[in-house]
């Protein structure tokens, strides 16, 4: 993958992927019948989503994990339940660190294109996962605004 860069502060700021994988995967291993009944109206499910940010300084990696959770709406049962985890080797992530703050300090184009990065990736782990499942051709992730992790 193409290293991609933003400024920071006079010094490249840059990023490849070096890990994309599924840490956790499951899946309600319903009937055929239950399954079309549940899609066939999306009142029936909840999806829920969730971001987390992890970063080692010693390695220099910055890692994402999307959690993504399908459950049935009037059972409140887990249906699909999905993490996707991308982790990213970051040049020069030592700079953005302030000891004195004990902090990072990261553009918001930078974290927007981790995270937006991440979430295809999850997507795509997620439908490897469900390709060989009564959901292969059902379920899938929503569109989002990346620039949301922002807030």
């Amino acid at each position: 993958m193409a290293k991609k860069k933003g400024e920071l502060k006079g010094f490249d700021l840059g990023y490849k992927v070096v890990k994309i994988n599924t840490t956790k995967f499951s899946y309600s291993d319903l009937e055929e019948d239950k399954v079309a009944f549940l899609f066939e109206d999306e009142e029936n499910l909840k999806v829920s989503l969730e971001a987390n940010m992890g970063i080692s300084l010693e390695k220099a990696e910055i890692f994402f994990e999307i959690h993504t959770l399908l459950s049935d709406r009037k059972k409140n049962e887990s249906i699909i339940s999905h993490i996707g985890k991308t982790t990213f080797s970051i040049q020069n992530l030592k700079y953005a660190f302030h000891e004195e703050h004990k902090k990072f300090d990261f553009p918001d184009g930078f974290v927007v294109q981790l995270y937006a990065l991440s979430y295809s990736h999850a997507r795509a782990l997620l439908s490897v996962e469900l390709s060989r499942t009564a959901y292969k051709d059902l379920f899938y992730l929503p569109v989002i605004d990346p620039t949301k992790i922002l807030e």
